[in-house]
């Protein structure tokens, strides 16, 4: 799979700092969020850390949100999420990436189910 030419416009930005006032988005160590943070929409590209710990109030991992963070080797995904969007970690491959989650999870089912690398925690 190759990445939309529109997803990798942004590869040096590093944090998405939201208007507390928002009402819509909010955003946590510059990883933007709905208001709420039920739905996780965009985890930066040029993010430079090799791991990544997601909110227990994240319901939802929106499609494309970690597209393009090749930095990225851990991501933890906590029972909470019931929703992964299709290709919400859309990559040339996923070799670099693995994602920590309870078993019978829904990440779990998605990193099968994907063939991304995962560990229990």
């Amino acid at each position: 799979m190759s990445i939309p030419e529109a997803y990798t416009t942004f590869k040096n930005l590093k944090n998405i700092i939201v208007d507390k006032e928002n009402p819509a988005y909010s955003d946590v160590d510059g990883v933007l969020y709905n208001k709420d943070k039920s739905i996780l929409i965009k985890y930066p590209d040029g993010k430079t850390q090799e791991s990544y710990e997601i909110p227990e109030s994240v319901k939802i991992i929106e499609r494309m949100a970690f597209s393009g963070a090749e930095n990225l080797r851990y991501l933890t995904v906590p029972k909470s999420v019931k929703h992964i969007c299709y290709a919400a970690f859309f990559s040339e491959d996923y070799d670099s990436l693995t994602i920590r989650c309870r078993e019978n999870s829904v990440a779990h089912a998605y990193a099968i189910e994907n063939e991304v690398k995962f560990e229990f925690i």
